[in-house]
């Protein structure tokens, strides 16, 4: 089944770009995933650096995400995040966004909106961050190590690379 564009933008810092209210977007995602449909979404916002970036369209699905997975959720402020799950502790879930500096406040499930089952860039599929690897993603994103060696390796040009001596 084609997924369903929303226009729409979801945003990490703002209340949202597009013109409805991150609450009534949430909404209408939960609906077209109900229906069995899938929903696609540009995002804004940098906290998924390098994995997801702004102007990359995200493929929302639905059903419960598991530690690793990268989530659409709305925060206790009403935003509606995109993040990476880091832990789920006491049935609420544990957010937090690869490049951010700390953990989102928990939410609970009824706050949950899709996991995102893909991630286009330029009209290209990306495979970075859902894959098998997300669960470690997952674990340094907890610790705080994620940021700062993403920072680090962006500095790292591939000709930089020296022989060992």
């Amino acid at each position: 089944m084609k997924p369903t564009m929303v226009k729409a933008r979801v945003s990490d810092r703002t209340r949202c770009h597009g013109e409805l209210a991150p609450e009534a977007l949430a909404e209408l995602i939960r609906s077209l995933l109900a229906d069995g449909m899938s929903a696609e979404v540009e995002v804004t916002g940098s906290s998924m650096w390098p994995f997801i970036r702004s102007g990359d369209v995200i493929t929302l699905e639905p059903g419960e995400p598991r530690i690793g997975d990268v989530a659409a959720v709305v925060d206790p402020d009403r935003r509606l995040l995109v993040h990476r799950v880091v832990a789920r502790d006491r049935g609420a879930w544990l957010t937090r966004g690869d490049a951010s500096g700390g953990a989102d406040p928990p939410v609970e499930a009824a706050d949950l909106v899709g996991s995102i089952s893909a991630v286009t860039r330029d009209g290209e599929p990306l495979a970075i961050g859902l894959g098998a690897g997300k669960r470690v993603l997952a674990i340094l994103s907890r610790l705080g190590w994620l940021a700062p060696l993403m920072r680090v390796a962006a500095r790292v040009k591939p000709g930089d690379r020296r022989k060992p001596q």
